[in-house]
């Protein structure tokens, strides 16, 4: 059986689309970590506009793009949930979540500056 995100597999890039209160799209670039068992992990600053929306609504949508934002491939309606310190933790103990050189850099950076790094779990809706 085929998963809606199996497309997605070979991405590097996805963009995460998250909504105001008001409903308003608000579409974002993020750096896919790992494609795990039909779900989607990235990472992102705990202060982020995303995060704010996120908060609000896990309501979100997904589609494969450039590092531009520019979209690749077919946007896909999911459901975004924030990990906790512990589930983070234990997938990087498991070697389900790894992080290249490049994302090791933002997330230092981005613990110093963006209120810290936050791990995301994206199902598909």
């Amino acid at each position: 059986m085929s998963h809606p995100f199996e497309t997605l597999v070979n991405e590097r890039f996805i963009n995460l689309t998250t909504f105001r209160k008001n409903g308003a799209p608000v579409a974002t670039p993020v750096t896919k970590l790992k494609l795990h068992e039909g779900k989607i992990y990235v990472v992102t600053g705990g202060t982020t506009g995303k995060m704010k929306r996120l908060r609000h609504t896990t309501r979100a949508q997904v589609a494969a793009c450039k590092g531009n934002g520019q979209l690749t491939g077919a946007t896909m309606d999911a459901e975004v949930r924030i990990l906790s310190a512990d589930e983070t933790r234990s997938l990087f103990e498991a070697k389900i979540l790894g992080l290249n050189a490049i994302v090791r850099v933002f997330n230092f950076i981005r613990e110093r500056r963006a209120g810290g790094n936050v791990y995301l779990e994206i199902a598909a809706a």
